[in-house]
């Protein structure tokens, strides 16, 4: 072998090194950027809020109240997600008014509050029970303020009810779909 061929030969092997290098880092820039765009686009799902949350409205009559639940349909674990439950009762209110929520479904949430407070808690089989004192007026709004646990990351079934007598009157069933 002459000189010449020798270092033409380790020259191709070289390049053959080279080129593989090269290779091997277009494809870490190409899922690179791939990863980018993804994270763009999710990030512009996001800004058009189809990620979440999103809020559902479910109603309910029965016994002489109205029930009025606006919950979280769509949500992601950790955020704050609007809960409201409003009762009406045309005339007003004579006695305590008894609000039941599916315990599994206050379980998904890390409380920070119910507004205004109950006056009494109890629970009820699969429901935990407030009890408010008499509002004024005709109606009876109640906030759970509360994001979803970090951990939650499967979907979660509730219910309200208005109870009478340890008795659902007035009751609705929902779902809130947890995104990761």
């Amino acid at each position: 072998m002459r000189l010449g061929e020798h270092v033409a030969h380790v020259g191709d092997a070289e390049w053959a090194h080279v080129i593989g290098q090269r290779r091997l880092l277009h494809r870490v820039v190409g899922g690179l950027l791939a990863l980018i765009m993804v994270l763009a686009v999710l990030d512009g799902l996001d800004a058009l809020n189809t990620l979440g949350p999103d809020e559902g409205h479910v109603t309910a009559s029965g016994g002489g109240f109205d029930l009025d639940v606006e919950y979280p349909s769509l949500t992601r674990p950790a955020l704050a997600s609007v809960f409201r439950i409003a009762v009406r009762r045309a005339g007003g209110f004579d006695e305590p008014v008894q609000v039941a929520v599916s315990r599994k479904y206050l379980e998904a949430w890390d409380l920070n509050g119910v507004l205004p407070a109950p006056a009494a808690e109890t629970s009820l089989r699969e429901w935990v029970i407030w009890e408010f004192d008499p509002p004024p007026g005709d109606d009876l709004l109640v906030t759970y303020e509360s994001r979803v646990e970090p951990g939650q990351q499967s979907s979660v079934r509730g219910a309200v009810a208005v109870m009478v007598e340890d008795e659902p009157v007035a009751q609705v069933r929902f779902t809130t779909v947890m995104r990761p």
